[in-house]
């Protein structure tokens, strides 16, 4: 018998006369095990949900952001190709953003509208569309009237829209008329909702 084993012994075993500190050594070792085990899977559980998190997080926002202060890239395909040149670069997703109102059934949401080309890796998650049609083909049809958007699931919710309706876009820019600045305004459907463009 090694001396570890001896020793741990010596004092989980009682005497004749001192069966009870035997039990409670027995208690306080099994409530120790207890609660190293809880925390070994608490930490597990919270290590695997920060790696997932982290991964979503990093899967949507790109690692790097080329942007040109105080308006558009006019061209943007030829700067593309450029960066698609540099080493270690997988892949290059030119957009527009701006930030805009939506507007359907009285209700009113901000969100930040982006307009993608259709290679853009967004479209080929998976989407509720209208007739379980691809979302590629609904989106970029030459003779859509009114053109197609994809909404995000809680924004959708807020305006409380569905597939098949119809939203109005509001970015910040105004007609000046006789009777006043008036915003323009755009209509849209939606053929297809899910995790995508409208955030």
């Amino acid at each position: 018998m090694t001396f570890e084993w001896f020793v741990s012994l010596r004092y989980l075993r009682a005497k004749r006369k001192q069966t009870f500190i035997s039990v409670i050594s027995f208690i306080s070792i099994a409530g120790v095990t207890l609660g190293v085990a809880a925390l070994i899977l608490v930490m597990s559980v919270m290590t695997g949900f920060h790696d997932g998190v982290r991964q979503q997080i990093l899967g949507n926002v790109p690692h790097v952001l080329v942007q040109h202060y105080g308006g558009p890239i006019l061209d943007y395909e030829k700067l593309a190709a450029k960066i698609r040149a540099l080493p270690h670069v997988t892949d290059v997703s030119p957009y527009v953003s701006r930030e805009a109102m939506l507007l359907s059934r009285g209700n009113v949401a901000a969100a930040n509208v982006k307009g993608i080309e259709p290679e853009h890796k967004v479209l080929d998650q998976a989407f509720l569309t209208v007739d379980d049609k691809p979302v590629r083909g609904l989106l970029f049809q030459a003779d859509a009237n009114p053109p197609g958007i994809v909404l995000a699931m809680h924004t959708a919710t807020s305006l409380g829209v569905a597939v098949g309706d119809r939203v109005n876009v509001i970015p910040p820019m105004f007609s000046i008329t006789p009777f006043g600045m008036i915003p323009k305004m755009k209509p849209f459907r939606v053929p297809a909702g899910g995790t995508g463009l409208l955030r």
